[in-house]
């Protein structure tokens, strides 16, 4: 992101490298075209499964530890084991589909996970530090998510399609699972009270 900052862009495209075309760059080009980066600070594309999406921080219910617990349970007892230990509360979930009837009622926005979109103006004000370095492959997405959700006024979307492939590049076996808590530990001691003033103002509003 620093890098992308000597170019003197108007916005900074972060991508994971594991997408695929869908639509066109010059839709995106045309698209950003129409938006100010002096009025908006990130751009979220058409949503898809894994970016742009609507996503909820909620506490696991009893179905969530049901399922794994038949679905994978030497990998799950162990991963369930350590998230008990550091005493992880909410888990980011889909606010739609069968996975989110795995959660409680949560606090809902909009994930940014594999693919974002920045106005330079914005990054500058941060000096380039936008993401967290502290986490560790999972969760400094939700983090930044979640700050962008408490403003939505400084929140753009434009009518542009990328797809992405998932676990393309790190897999999704046992590691990932063990760096996922340790993202997940951080972001409920970062996020605790205010998170859970979230979720309580959420229930209220239903």
């Amino acid at each position: 992101i620093k890098k992308a900052l000597e170019y003197s862009p108007k916005w900074i495209v972060v991508s994971n490298d594991d997408m695929y075309k869908i639509d066109n760059t010059s839709v995106l080009k045309e698209e950003l075209r129409k938006m100010d980066g002096k009025n908006v600070d990130i751009v979220f594309t058409k949503p898809s499964k894994y970016h742009s999406s609507h996503e909820r921080i909620a506490e696991p219910n009893f179905l969530y530890y049901l399922y794994y617990s038949i679905a994978n349970r030497n990998l799950t007892h162990k991963i369930l084991r350590l998230t008990k230990k550091f005493a992880i509360k909410y888990y980011m979930c889909p606010s739609k589909g069968l996975f989110s009837h795995f959660f409680k009622r949560g606090y809902e926005y909009t994930e940014i996970q594999d693919f974002a979109i920045f106005s330079a103006d914005w990054v500058k004000q941060h000096s380039g530090n936008i993401y967290d370095e502290t986490f560790i492959n999972a969760a400094d997405d939700t983090d930044l998510s979640i700050k962008f959700s408490l403003n939505p006024s400084r929140i753009g979307r434009i009518d542009y399609e990328i797809g992405d492939y998932i676990g393309s590049s790190m897999g999704v076996g046992y590691d990932r699972g063990l760096r996922s808590i340790a993202g997940l530990c951080y972001l409920n001691y970062k996020w605790s009270e205010e998170i859970d003033r979230l979720v309580e103002n959420s229930r209220k509003n239903v």
